[in-house]
């Protein structure tokens, strides 16, 4: 007679079931809750057909007589709710413009066609036209925002007056750093492999990032409910592939017909000084506008806390220096 005992493993089977069924269901009140975003969006459909979430903050005492818009472009998975300090804080002075790229937030990604850097240039270089106005513009882009900023200004000149870089990427940046592109292989297992893993139930699992004490209170919460939203990963994923792919391509960095400031954190670290190259091509633009070190800011906590605060002082400088100039002409 067959004596064997299979309850152990079918209670085990029961419980795991259980535990994954209640992840899923975790896991679609955090994607509802993360799709209602902060409720101040409005929306602008792009040429790419992606649907952008955007907000526009209007400065009741612009510190400046041209009353310059600061659009905020934030770094491949971050949302722009994470920026909420340095819009706030850049808010008390200038106009701000922020919207999440599509696929994170509220803004949904609507083209069928292959996924590019060049849809995402597109769909900031659509969103500043329709909001803006021809009101003056400056962009801060970090990390792949910031080139996205500087592909933009040189896609369409005329458009900004002044780019503010963090940390930027670089065309053909992988091309030129076996470093930076096992980096960027490292990361890309990661955007692979979350969308998956949230979707199956294992949200629960999921621990909240070090950053989110350092994000404003009011935000905090979507904040967190973004970083544990599959949505979030999968635009992250897609970013990525596309970056990945772009970069490891031979190029050079786009020439930009305006004015570039460069931010960049520290302390020192082999990836930094993989880019110390590329930032000497950089400060070789005509219109190189000069460089800020974020002291004691690590790249991946530049949004934050003294990283916003050093954010803010850098682009109020640039700001001033790039229109009080043009108002003594």
């Amino acid at each position: 007679m067959d004596t064997r005992d299979d309850a152990l493993p079918r209670l085990i089977t029961a419980v795991l079931g259980t535990a994954l069924l209640t992840g899923a269901v975790a896991q679609r009140r955090t994607a509802r809750r993360a799709a209602r975003g902060t409720g101040a969006e409005r929306f602008v459909r792009t040429g790419s057909g992606s649907t952008i979430a955007y907000r526009f903050r209007r400065t009741p005492r612009p510190a400046l007589a041209t009353d310059p818009v600061v659009m905020l472009l934030p770094d491949l998975g971050d949302t722009v709710e994470r920026w909420s300090a340095v819009e706030a804080a850049l808010g008390e002075d200038f106009s701000v413009l922020v919207a999440n790229r599509a696929g994170y937030g509220r803004s949904r990604l609507g083209s069928t066609a292959a996924f590019t850097l060049a849809l995402l240039v597109e769909d900031t270089v659509d969103l500043v036209r329709v909001t803006c106005e021809g009101r003056r513009v400056v962009l801060v882009g970090h990390g792949l925002g910031g080139l996205l900023a500087l592909r933009a200004a040189a896609d369409a000149p005329g458009l900004v007056d002044g780019v503010v870089v963090i940390d930027p990427r670089y065309p053909g940046e992988l091309h030129r750093s076996k470093l930076l592109r096992s980096l960027s292989e490292q990361t890309g297992f990661g955007f692979t492999l979350m969308p998956r893993s949230l979707r199956c139930g294992l949200s629960p699992l999921l621990l909240p990032p070090p950053w989110i004490d350092q994000v404003p209170r009011r935000v905090r919460s979507l904040c967190l409910d973004q970083y544990r939203a599959a949505s979030t990963w999968t635009a992250a994923e897609r970013e990525w592939r596309a970056a990945h792919r772009e970069l490891t391509e031979p190029a050079t960095i786009p020439k930009v017909p305006v004015p570039v400031s460069l931010l960049m954190s520290s302390p020192r670290t082999a990836e930094s000084l993989a880019y110390q190259e590329m930032h000497a091509e950089l400060m070789d633009l005509p219109g190189f506008a000069g460089t800020t070190v974020l002291d004691d800011v690590r790249r991946e906590a530049v949004p934050y806390e003294e990283g916003a605060k050093g954010i803010v002082h850098g682009t109020q400088r640039f700001l001033h220096a790039l229109y009080e100039v043009e108002a003594d002409r």
